[in-house]
């Protein structure tokens, strides 16, 4: 038994087939203010912002072990974001 839950761990898995896991996540007011809005902005659903923001982590992950570096350009100017 899950004690956060209070379900059964199977019922938390991965899919074997790829599937949908449903997943509930316990966000400060602000963070939920910012992901609505986020996602009103852009015309996604909550969770399609969620997953986005999930796979960006993952992505600068992979950078980072790599210790590569992200530039980002903006006009004419650039900037070098380090992650730690």
């Amino acid at each position: 038994m899950n004690t956060e839950t209070k379900q059964p761990a199977e019922q938390h898995a991965p899919d074997s087939q790829g599937g949908p896991v449903r997943v509930t996540l316990n966000l400060p007011a602000e963070v939920v203010r910012l992901l609505k809005e986020l996602a009103e902005k852009e015309g996604r659903t909550m969770t399609e912002i969620i997953r986005r923001g999930i796979e960006t982590e993952d992505f600068i992950h992979q950078l980072r072990m790599k210790d590569a570096k992200i530039i980002v350009k903006e006009d004419w100017e650039e900037s070098i974001l380090v992650f730690k």
